[in-house]
């Protein structure tokens, strides 16, 4: 027997069942009922729950279908219902809705056209709300409902690019409102629904709370069997059946905790799309199906994280995706992580991206089987739609979206106090520095705030303002970097000189108590010449031999003259000696200046001296390059390289070599300096994306009175 395919997946996912899947919405039986004599009594109604309770499905699939069903007896049958949410303009949301179901009887003009119109209706008095209607001719017994959905949102938005004060404007939003249910003039009745936890801030707004305490309806919790409901009925209306033990598990994992309502939902939803795929028909939906989905706790993240993952194949498509979700989501600051819908055009410029390419990612996260954005596959999208997640259950379970909502909440307040600081600059707050510069250009390259993202937080005008007082303190930061390296540079030149003129000093003392020495020993060999020549006189005179006499007179005067001799001798030796010690404090003067020329940057007295010295022959340098497996954001790819000497250099011209200046001049580093001692081979190593076709080397030895050498290589050439 073969069995025929079911039907379409009966389970919505995250967003809220539709007036037209009324068939498909179980367990909520009677509490549609409750709000309907509620309505009926006071015109009001507030349905309050929490996240995910849900409420806009009891509305939408419960509520709309009985009223229109004639289930309020004394309104009658005949409706028109304008469903709304509040958005960034309430106002203007509440006209495009009524634009479509309280249009004037005869009008053929599109409901666009109609919108401006009626939003002038309505900002003109409270009873805008009533007037509209009144105009639009309704029939006798016509009844208008307004549905206001996540009203939570009126609290969140801020009316970006409305003219007045947001929270008037607000008010106004909520006088028409509550002075609508009050007519009994014209039929018109109010449905809210709302989070309860932002139930508090309703007394912001006068009136609101009196009608509340009056007109609230708080959805309750769905017990076991109500929940059994919810799984079991959409899959046997649409001819499947589920096993008994999958259900069991289902209600497990779901628990009492009302926010798992529409992740039980989602669940369903890729559990019946598993075991479709299957093709076993005839066989219940089990627990194979679940599992393989990853559960309550795993399926919605891991389809979302297969949606965006779809997404790489497209260049720059995931970066957009990051950039959707973090507009669409926010944190407020109690904390509460809310949806925050956006229209598509101002999306494509928060992302910095063209229609083609946001509507593709968008396309990815709701086409068929995917619920995550509204509006539902396959509504068209035009600049002027509006965007949303379909519930903040996702921003919960989605483990990447929520450090998504994180980081921008996170720049939202880096922005928000540069923003600050950049308004009250610079009468009272001063240009940053370090720390705070670092961290703020570090935010601007990783961010890369745009005027259209600021808009979010502010004024157009106000992130011009910040990104001027940003680009003032680095600018005030980079002059006062530049005066004291010009400051070290001055005190190093200063103190090269004043060792250069120490060491000049000691070597010309040290010279001249040598010559003292020589004098000394002069003067001495002057004294005892003619002393000695008085004794031998003295001699001859005394002695009766005066051959004897003479000859040692002879030898004597011999002597003498020897000395002599050797007394010019050594003033000539004193006088090379004294020359030979100018030339080097000369050479070693020049080599100082060479030496300070590496040290302070002075690019063109290193290129001037280069130039008359050709590259040694002797001396060979080698190279060398390691991937870092990184590129630059132009897609260079970066190495690391290592400069240093051959080993036959080493034991040949640089046996004696202390220590190896390499002085390199691209526009990589725009100059850089390496030392390198004989502890390290006389080895340096930097980072780059390209070799050097020069690279200035100077060479010191351990003999001090050793003038330092001068040469140059080709690294790219040298590369092994």
């Amino acid at each position: 027997m073969t069995v025929s395919p079911p039907l379409l997946n009966p389970f919505p996912g995250l967003r809220p069942f539709e007036v037209g899947e009324t068939h498909l919405f179980f367990g909520r039986d009677g509490q549609s009922s409750e709000i309907v004599a509620r309505l009926e009594r006071r015109r009001f109604v507030a349905v309050v729950g929490t996240s995910g309770s849900g409420k806009s499905s009891l509305v939408r699939a419960g509520l709309l279908p009985m009223i229109e069903g004639g289930f309020m007896a004394s309104a009658g049958s005949f409706w028109r219902f304008a469903v709304m949410r509040p958005g960034n303009n309430a106002i203007r949301s509440l006209a495009s809705a009524l634009a479509v179901a309280a249009a004037p009887s005869g009008v053929s003009c599109a409901s666009g056209a109609r919108a401006p119109l009626i939003e002038a209706v309505l900002r003109r008095s409270g009873l805008g709300l009533i007037d509209v209607f009144k105009q639009s001719g309704p029939a006798p017994n016509e009844n208008l409902l307004v549905v206001v959905d996540q009203f939570e949102e009126l609290f969140r938005f801020s009316q970006l690019g409305h003219v007045g004060d947001p929270a008037d404007d607000s008010a106004a939003f909520v006088n028409l409102l509550l002075e609508a249910a009050r007519s009994r003039e014209q039929r018109i009745y109010i449905v809210l629904t709302m989070r309860s936890d932002f139930l508090g801030d309703c007394a912001r707004f006068r009136d609101l709370p009196e009608m509340l305490n009056d007109a609230q309806y708080l959805i309750p919790r769905l017990t076991r069997d109500q929940h059994r409901a919810t799984i079991e009925g959409p899959a046997a209306v649409s001819g499947a059946t589920i096993a008994p033990r999958l259900t069991q598990r289902l209600l497990n994992d779901a628990g009492d905790d009302p926010d798992l309502l529409p992740i039980l939902q989602h669940a369903l939803m890729r559990t019946w799309d598993a075991w479709n795929v299957a093709g076993a028909w005839e066989r219940p939906i089990d627990l194979e199906h679940y599992l393989g989905i990853g559960g309550m706790a795993q399926a919605l993240s891991l389809h979302a994280e297969q949606a965006y993952g779809e997404l790489a194949a497209t260049p720059d498509a995931q970066a957009v995706a990051q950039s959707l979700f973090r507009s669409l989501c926010e944190r407020g600051a109690d904390y509460r992580e809310t949806r925050r819908p956006t229209s598509l055009s101002d999306l494509i410029k928060v992302a910095g991206t063209d229609a083609a390419t946001m509507t593709l990612v968008i396309d990815a996260f709701r086409r068929e089987g995917r619920t995550f954005i509204m509006p539902g596959w396959p509504a068209k999208l035009e600049p002027d739609t509006v965007i949303d997640i379909s519930h903040e259950s996702l921003i919960r379970q989605w483990h990447t979206l929520r450090e998504w909502v994180r980081s921008e909440a996170r720049s939202e307040a880096f922005y928000q106090r540069l923003r600050q600081t950049a308004q009250l600059w610079p009468q009272n707050a001063a240009l940053w520095r370090n720390p705070d510069l670092d961290r703020a250009l570090l935010w601007e390259r990783e961010e890369r705030p745009s005027p259209a993202w600021a808009l979010r937080y502010g004024t157009r005008e106000e992130f011009t303002r910040a990104i001027e007082f940003l680009r003032a303190s680095e600018a005030a930061w980079r002059e006062e970097i530049e005066r004291i390296a010009e400051s070290d540079r001055a005190a190093t030149e200063r103190e090269l000189a004043m060792r250069t003129q120490r060491e000049r000093e000691a070597r010309l003392q040290a010279e001249v108590r040598e010559l003292q020495s020589r004098k000394r020993l002069l003067q001495a060999v002057v004294v005892l010449v003619p002393a000695l020549i008085a004794g031998l006189g003295w001699a001859l005179y005394n002695r009766s031999d005066a051959i004897m006499q003479s000859e040692i007179a002879l030898a004597q005067a011999q002597r003498a003259q020897r000395a002599a001799d050797l007394a010019r001798a050594e003033t000539l030796k004193a006088q090379q000696a004294r020359e030979r010690s100018e030339q080097l404090l000369e050479r070693l003067t020049n080599s100082n200046r060479l030496k300070q020329a590496f040290l302070t940057g002075d690019i063109a007295t290193i290129q001037r001296i280069a130039a008359g010295t050709k590259p040694d022959p002797a001396l060979h340098f080698a190279t060398s390059r390691t991937a870092l497996n990184w590129k630059t954001r132009d897609n260079k790819s970066v190495y690391r390289w290592d400069l240093f000497p051959t080993p036959e250099s080493l034991k040949g011209p640089l046996e004696s070599a202390s220590q190896i200046s390499y002085y390199m001049n691209h526009p990589t580093f725009n100059v850089k300096l390496l030392s390198a001692g004989a502890g390290s081979g006389f080895r340096a190593s930097y980072n780059g994306w390209g070799c050097l076709s020069i690279v200035y080397v100077l060479i010191e030895y351990n003999d001090t009175y050793t003038p330092p050498r001068l040469t140059q290589f080709d690294q790219c050439d040298a590369i092994q």
